[in-house]
C-alpha cells in the first residue's frame, strides 16, 4: 500500500515510503507552479494554458496527467493531433537536460514498464496513462476515461472534443488544453469561452512574461531576432512567441478568401431552398476521412448547405447518411461528384471498384478530371467569392478549408511546395473536386436543370471524364 498526500502549493504532491516530489524532475517555474496550484489545491477542472512556444506546455500538462492519475484509479488520456507524433514525443523525446518525457515518471510508481506497442503506462494504483492520436477521432469513443490532456490543441480534429468532453463530463473528471493560437480556429473559440466559465483556469503567456528562476526571460528579445535572421515571418514570430489570435493561420491556402466571406457575410445563417436541387462533393475514404458537401446553385450564389465527414466506415454507410439527410431536409439529388481515382480503389475488401459498388446502390458518380493539386487550389480561390456557408451546418467543413495549409520546414525556414496532412486535408480536397469540376462544366448549363435520365439505366461512365 502506498498514500498520497497533498504537500505545500509549490510542491504539488508527497509520496510516503518514499519521499518522492511531483513534479519529477522538473524544476517548476513560477508560472509553471500556479498552474500546478489551479488544478491540485483550487481543483479547477478545466486549464487552459496558452503559453508561447519552449515555455513548456507538454512538460507541464504531462506532470499534471501523472498527478492526477495518482488521485485515485482511472485512465487518462494524453491527447496528440496524429498519432505519429506520440512516438517523437514522448517515447522517443528527450530535452535539453537529457531527460526524456517517460523520465518525468518515477519508476517507483509504474506498476511495469511502459507498454511501448500500444503506448500507455500503468501505475501502482492501477491507473493507466494512454496517449493517442486524435487524427481518427471515431476510434476514441467508450474509453471511459476520467482525465485527458491535450497537446497542441489548435491542431486537433474539432470533432475529437465532441467525443472526448461527455467521457469526461460523465466522470466529473479534468481536462487539461494547451497550445498557441492558429488563427482564430476551434481553439480561439475555446479560449473566449473558457474566459467566461468559473470552473476554467485559463493562462495566457507571451515571451514577456515568462521567466526563470534567476529572472532571466525564458526566451529573450536577443533569440527572436535570431530567429528573424533565419527567415521567421513577424506574422509567425507574433503568433508563436506572442500568442496573437489576429494572425492568420500561417501557409493557408484560403486564408484571404475565407476572410473575405466572413467579411461579406456570406458565413451566416439561410435557409435551404427545396425548389432547387442538391449537388454533392466527396472526398473518399476508408481508413482515412470521409467527406461530403451538400450545395446548390441560388442566383449569384453557390450555397454549401451542409457537411459531414467521418472515419472507419464504407460507401454503403455514407450513402445512407447522405439519403437519411434526403428525408430530414428534404435534398432533391442532381449529380455527386467523386474523385478520379474512384474507377481504381477497391471498395473496402470486395475485389470491385468503388465506382462499381456505389452505382450498384444507386450513387451514380461524376468522375472529376486528375488535374495537378496547384490548379485545384487555384480552383477553389477563384470560386470562393461565388459560394455562401450555413455556419452551423458547415461549420467542420469551414474550419478544414480555414486551416489547410502547406507544410513548415523547420530547418529552411520555409514553407514547402505541398499541403500539409491534417485533419482539414479531407474537407479541403472534397471542395476542391468541387471547385475543379464546377469551374469547367458548370458555368455554362443551367445547373439546376434536373437531368433526364433514369437510374435504372444511367451508366456513370458516360457522365465521367476520362484520364
Amino acid at each position: 500500500m502506498y498514500g498520497v498526500y497533498r504537500s505545500t502549493p509549490s510542491s504539488g504532491y508527497l509520496m510516503s515510503s518514499p519521499i518522492i516530489r511531483l513534479p519529477h524532475l522538473l524544476t517548476a517555474r513560477d508560472y509553471q507552479r500556479e498552474a500546478f496550484d489551479k488544478l491540485n489545491l483550487e481543483r479547477y477542472l478545466l486549464i487552459l494554458l496558452l503559453w508561447h512556444r519552449r515555455a513548456g506546455k507538454d512538460l507541464t500538462t504531462f506532470s499534471m496527467l501523472l498527478m492526477k492519475a495518482l488521485e485515485k484509479k482511472c485512465l487518462v488520456l494524453y491527447l496528440f493531433p496524429l498519432a505519429t507524433q506520440l512516438r517523437k514525443v514522448v517515447w522517443r523525446g528527450i530535452d535539453k537536460e537529457g531527460v526524456s518525457f517517460l523520465d518525468r515518471i518515477p519508476k517507483q510508481l509504474m506498476a511495469r514498464p511502459p507498454n511501448n506497442t500500444e503506448l500507455y503506462v500503468e501505475l501502482i494504483n492501477g491507473s493507466i496513462i494512454q496517449c493517442c492520436g486524435t487524427d481518427n477521432p471515431d476510434a476514441l469513443r467508450g474509453m471511459a476515461a476520467s482525465v485527458a490532456g491535450w497537446s497542441e490543441t489548435q491542431n486537433h480534429h474539432p470533432r475529437a472534443f465532441e467525443i472526448i468532453n461527455p467521457m469526461i463530463v460523465q466522470n466529473k473528471g479534468t481536462q487539461i488544453f494547451n497550445g498557441t493560437p492558429m488563427g482564430k480556429n476551434h481553439f480561439y473559440k475555446m479560449y473566449q469561452s473558457f474566459l467566461k466559465l468559473p470552473e476554467a483556469y485559463v493562462s495566457r503567456l507571451t515571451v514577456d512574461d515568462t521567466f526563470d528562476s534567476m529572472g532571466n526571460p525564458i526566451f529573450s528579445k536577443k533569440e527572436i531576432e535570431f530567429e528573424r535572421s533565419k527567415g521567421v515571418s513577424d506574422e509567425s514570430i507574433r503568433q508563436e512567441y506572442y500568442c496573437d489570435f489576429n494572425v492568420g493561420q500561417q501557409g493557408a491556402y484560403y486564408t484571404h478568401e475565407m476572410d473575405m466571406a466572413e467579411a461579406e457575410n456570406r458565413i451566416c445563417m439561410f435557409t435551404y431552398d427545396p425548389a432547387l436541387p442538391v449537388f454533392t462533393a466527396w472526398d473518399i475514404g476508408i481508413k482515412d476521412t470521409n467527406s461530403i458537401w451538400f450545395f446548390q446553385q441560388r442566383g449569384k450564389y453557390i450555397d454549401f448547405i451542409n457537411y459531414i465527414e467521418g472515419t472507419d466506415k464504407g460507401i454503403d454507410y455514407w450513402w445512407a447518411q447522405v439519403q437519411d439527410l434526403s428525408i430530414k431536409f428534404g435534398y432533391r439529388y442532381k449529380n455527386h461528384f467523386g474523385p478520379h481515382d474512384l474507377r481504381h480503389r477497391k471498395g473496402g475488401h470486395s475485389a470491385r471498384s468503388t465506382l462499381s459498388l456505389a452505382a450498384d446502390m444507386g450513387l451514380h458518380f461524376i468522375i472529376v478530371p486528375n488535374v495537378l493539386r496547384a490548379h485545384g487550389i487555384q480552383s477553389v480561390r477563384a470560386i470562393l467569392p461565388e459560394c455562401r456557408f450555413h455556419v452551423e451546418h458547415c461549420a467542420l467543413g469551414i474550419d478544414a478549408l480555414r486551416q489547410y495549409c502547406r507544410e513548415y520546414d523547420e530547418v529552411n525556414k520555409v514553407f514547402k511546395p505541398e499541403p500539409k496532412h491534417s485533419w482539414a486535408s479531407n474537407g479541403a480536397d472534397a471542395f476542391r473536386y468541387f471547385a475543379v469540376y464546377w469551374s469547367q462544366n458548370f458555368s455554362k448549363p443551367d445547373p439546376n436543370r434536373f437531368p433526364t435520365y433514369s437510374l435504372d439505366s444511367y451508366d456513370p461512365m458516360k457522365y465521367a471524364i476520362q484520364e
